[in-house]
């Protein structure tokens, strides 16, 4: 469980990393969805998360805020 943890926070680091290269950096343009479904997917992650440690009112927050960027999109 604390290697998923480790994970997630990685990931979560890596997310925050790109995406402010990509607002200063002129050849790494990411698109509107690339962005939805990537903090789509790290709610999904916090959602596992709870989800393993029997929070599951938490888990199904964090999984419904992962739909909401990605149907932003498709409205």
């Amino acid at each position: 469980m604390k290697a998923f943890r480790i994970f997630i926070a990685l990931c979560g680091v890596m997310t925050i990393i790109l995406v402010t290269v990509s607002f200063f950096h002129e050849r790494i343009n990411l698109s509107p969805l690339t962005n939805a479904l990537i903090i789509g997917v790290l709610f999904i992650l916090l959602g596992v998360e709870n989800w393993i440690d029997d929070q599951k009112k938490y888990a199904a927050f964090y999984i419904l805020m992962a739909f909401i960027p990605i149907l932003s999109l498709l409205i």
